[in-house]
């Protein structure tokens, strides 16, 4: 894929009056690769199945963290492509409606997501999901790697400012983490 950089043609000079368009000279066009990092027919690397991936952020470990709306589950992939649940029960049934026993608190092969989206992780490598359906912010602790409810009440929309569980949010989407230094 070549990507051209976006250059004006013409410019304001002198209190305000317009110039004559100018055709500035473009830098060479940069050449990018695009791969296929993760995302396929499998569990492993190239070949793993996504169903609809939803959010993506970069740990301090270097690895990428996906949330997976249709599956319910985030994943985690390290460097070298290989892929794996992180968190969630990994639903391999695309946009199915599982009965989900929805849990507040934890471990994370037994935590439950309800469409989770949004997804950021912090330089302590805390992971922090939004779910859409759950109106929640849900946190992930990676050692031991433990799943709980950081802000909002499973299934009880609103848009009321609070802390914890008096938090109120209608489907949430995006996240956003600052470093910490």
């Amino acid at each position: 894929m070549t990507v051209a950089p976006v250059v004006p043609i013409s410019s304001r000079v002198d209190g305000g009056s317009r110039s004559p368009p100018v055709k500035n000279s473009l830098p060479s066009p940069k050449s990018y690769v695009v791969s296929t990092l993760a995302g396929g027919d499998n569990d492993s690397g190239s070949l793993a199945s996504f169903c609809t991936l939803a959010g993506i952020a970069l740990g301090p470990n270097g690895n990428l963290y996906v949330t997976d709306i249709g599956n319910h589950t985030i994943f985690e992939v390290d460097a070298e492509g290989a892929i794996r649940i992180y968190a969630g029960q990994g639903n391999r049934s695309c946009w199915s409606n599982p009965v989900i026993v929805k849990t507040e608190t934890a471990d994370c092969k037994r935590a439950t997501f309800d469409r989770p989206s949004g997804i950021a992780v912090d330089m302590a490598a805390n992971v922090y999901v939004s779910e859409v359906h759950g109106h929640v912010i849900r946190e992930i602790e990676p050692a031991p790697c433990r799943v709980s409810t950081l802000a909002g009440k499973r299934d009880e929309a609103g848009d009321s400012d609070g802390s914890g569980s008096a938090a109120k949010f209608n489907g949430p989407m995006g996240l956003a983490a600052m470093p910490l230094h």
